[in-house]
């Protein structure tokens, strides 16, 4: 049985997955080539995740998941430069309250009723 806590959980970490297969979905179709991506997560009490990825002109794009925080942050840097630049940074927490959003069908509600009903 699927409580509302599982739920809850279940679809945060959802969110964020969709998020960062998003982000890096974007970021091939953008630049034109695959990417090398790489991924690290600290311990667990921190709950942070690292996801470096070199684009087509040779710079790096660091996404940067906190758990605690629940804050995704997305930053650039360029070798040549030596810069690193913060491309992005944005709060989870409102997202993760979403139910749905810009879904094809089934949405959730048609699968939560189907679920009921058995």
């Amino acid at each position: 049985m699927v409580t509302r806590k599982s739920f809850e959980a279940a679809r945060s970490t959802f969110i964020v997955g969709a998020l960062v297969g998003g982000l890096v979905s974007f970021a091939v179709l953008g630049w034109g080539s695959l990417p090398t991506v790489q991924a690290q997560s600290a311990a667990e009490k921190d709950s942070s995740t690292a996801i470096v990825q070199n684009a087509a002109d040779g710079s790096q794009v660091v996404y940067l998941l906190d758990g605690s925080e629940r804050t995704l942050c997305v930053y650039q840097f360029d070798p040549r430069k030596g810069k690193l630049k913060l491309a992005a940074a944005r709060h989870l927490r409102a997202d993760q309250q979403l139910l749905e959003f810009n879904n094809e069908e089934p949405h959730v509600s048609d699968i939560e009723k189907l679920a009921h009903s058995r």
